[in-house]
């Protein structure tokens, strides 16, 4: 064996660590200006409760949905008036009343794409995270965390809120961040900044929440 080789196994293990994304440099993604009215904070949320989070990753091609949308929904399209075999678009950040008869076509337009579904994983195990895939077209993961590790992942301050008039209390933050190396691949957190309490049975009032990047439409 090659003197040598140990010093070159050592150096391709260096450039490999090197290579790899560190996940450790944030940057402001979503952000809200303070505590919605009607909601008070009532300090940090325990360090042990487990937070169950959906990681929205950006759509491939949602301008190509768009244009689909609106070739059925315009009367002079030859594609006017098709219609879904299933009620709504799987899409994470948007809820999408459509009319296209091809879901597998719909599901093309909002899968991620490689190099974000790769990422993505690549941060989540840089942490020893599990996900599980909860949507046809892959764009929405489920995972669950303890608070302590969900604010050092997304450098937020997950707060216990609670809405004064009913008492219900849930944990949110004000803001929360993520890693450069995903920006452009993951659109949102959720539930983050979002605040929604029930009004009764079934019927749900949701506080918008104010984007720091990108303005965005309500979590499905």
């Amino acid at each position: 064996m090659s003197a040598n080789f140990p010093f070159l196994l050592f150096s391709a293990f260096v450039a490999a660590v090197s290579a790899a994304p560190a996940f450790r440099s944030l940057v402001l993604h979503e952000s809200r200006q303070g505590v919605p009215d009607g909601f008070v904070q009532s300090g940090a949320a325990p360090a042990d409760q487990v937070l169950n989070l959906r990681l929205a990753l950006v759509n491939s091609d949602m301008a190509g949905l768009e244009q689909a949308l609106f070739a059925v929904s315009t009367p002079d399209s030859a594609k006017y008036g098709q219609h879904l075999t299933k009620e709504e678009v799987s899409c994470v950040s948007y809820i999408i009343f459509a009319v296209i008869d091809d879901v597998h076509q719909v599901e093309e337009f909002v899968k991620p794409n490689a190099d974000s579904v790769s990422i993505v994983h690549q941060f989540l195990d840089s942490f020893g995270v599990n996900s599980t895939v909860i949507s046809p077209a892959g764009d929405l993961l489920s995972i669950s965390v303890p608070v302590s590790q969900a604010n050092e992942m997304f450098g937020s301050k997950f707060s216990t809120f609670v809405h004064q008039e009913t008492g219900q209390s849930s944990v949110r933050t004000l803001a929360y961040s993520i890693p450069t190396e995903l920006q452009g691949h993951l659109n949102l957190v959720h539930p983050t900044i979002t605040y929604v309490y029930l009004l009764r049975k079934g019927i749900y009032e949701t506080y918008e929440y104010i984007p720091a990047s990108t303005t965005r439409s309500p979590v499905c």
